[in-house]
């Protein structure tokens, strides 16, 4: 019995260790191909290893202790080349697991994505069976802005921002939201991938449709029809699941977003 209970524990700490080696690569793996943090991951990556297999040494080898007594072969010598071999080899396998689960959360968004344009394409072709101008009669009423949203679609897809001698070819329905550190503004996009420019967020919005995009708090502003819930005055965006953005607590933006959702709700209460 009293085996068996510290195999359990020493079973229940390789668990742990071994969830915490794939949480931590994939955190690794997101930053390193969606954010674009090379050096960041790698370091994060590296010290990770580096202090599990240290920790590991010394409660293998380096303490007389019942983890020890379960786990080394006491016939096998304590040194640093042969703990290493064994710890890479561990640690790699679970490094594999957490690439497996990267690419199934990559394809997952990629199927989301498809189904959120396959809906849009099925909305857009449904409205297209009705006369048009049927169609702009009923929904005058409650969009006041038509014809500036239909100019926007078929002219302003692409714009360009300048940010000293860079100018930046941006599709504007590809944007998700847009945050600011220091005059940097970053951009996220649909597919998952970003950019920065060097561009306050205030002058940045300025070119940006209001018929689109929101400025929600003095650091980020988002484009409206990719938001897919709120929750805790935080807005959560498609493919950004995990990224709450805080809303602003000032009437300048809290206020305006709130009418905005009214406005939203109105039209579509009929």
């Amino acid at each position: 019995m009293e085996w068996s209970f510290k195999r359990f524990i020493v079973n229940v700490l390789i668990y742990v260790i071994a969830i915490g080696i794939v949480e931590i690569s994939l955190c690794c793996l997101r930053l390193f191909f969606l954010k674009k943090r090379y050096l960041k991951a790698v370091l994060i990556c590296g010290i990770n290893y580096s202090t599990i297999a240290l920790i590991g040494y010394y409660v293998l080898h380096s303490s007389n202790n019942f983890v020890a007594t379960e786990v080394w072969n006491r016939e096998v010598d304590a040194s640093w080349t042969i703990f290493l071999l064994n710890f890479s080899q561990f640690y790699g396998a679970f490094f594999k697991y957490a690439v497996i689960l990267f690419l199934i959360e990559r394809l997952l968004f990629l199927l989301r994505v498809l189904s959120f344009r396959k809906r849009t394409n099925l909305s857009n072709r449904s409205l297209q069976i009705v006369d048009p101008g049927e169609v702009k009669n009923l929904i005058m009423p409650l969009l006041e802005q038509w014809d500036q949203l239909i100019e926007l679609s078929s002219r302003y897809r692409i714009l360009p921002i300048k940010a000293g001698t860079v100018t930046y070819m941006v599709n504007i329905f590809k944007i998700v939201y847009l945050e600011v550190t220091d005059e940097i503004t970053t951009v996220y996009q649909i597919d998952g991938s970003h950019f920065e420019v060097k561009i306050s967020l205030s002058k940045f919005c300025e070119l940006l449709p209001d018929s689109r995009f929101m400025r929600i708090h003095d650091s980020r502003a988002v484009a409206l029809p990719f938001i897919i819930k709120e929750k805790k005055d935080c807005l959560y965006m498609l493919g950004y699941e995990d990224t709450g953005l805080k809303l602003g607590s000032s009437e300048k933006y809290l206020g305006k977003y709130k009418k905005w959702k009214e406005s939203i709700r109105l039209k579509w209460d009929w």
